[in-house]
């Protein structure tokens, strides 16, 4: 083991490099090895990832889906918004000129 002390600041910056090269590879490594240790059981006892897990279709979200109706529409330019997260910028130029949301509702 180098003495880390003695090492100048691009040494230690390549030892650091390498380092989380290593870490990475290892990890990657302890996943593979996991997943093919999981898969193994899996098809010892007859079964695969989506009969114990509903939903389970290899990293898809369960959020995949329609995001709402839109709710407020903008005259001028057709643009909609469903009520959910953060208002567009032109809901909020409109309500900053004295306009109420509900003037804008479908």
């Amino acid at each position: 083991m180098k003495d880390l002390e003695k090492m100048s600041a691009d040494e230690l910056k390549k030892l650091m490099k390498d380092a989380e090269k290593q870490l990475a590879a290892a990890e990657a490594r302890k996943k593979a090895d996991t997943k093919a240790a999981i898969q193994k059981i899996l098809d010892e006892a007859g079964y695969d990832i989506g009969d114990l897990f509903s939903g389970a279709t290899g990293g898809k979200s369960k959020k995949s889906g329609s995001k709402g109706e839109p709710r407020y529409r903008d005259p001028e330019t057709g643009s909609t918004w469903t009520g959910r997260g953060r208002k567009p910028k032109w809901l909020l130029e409109a309500e900053s000129a004295g306009r109420s949301v509900e003037d804008f509702a479908i």
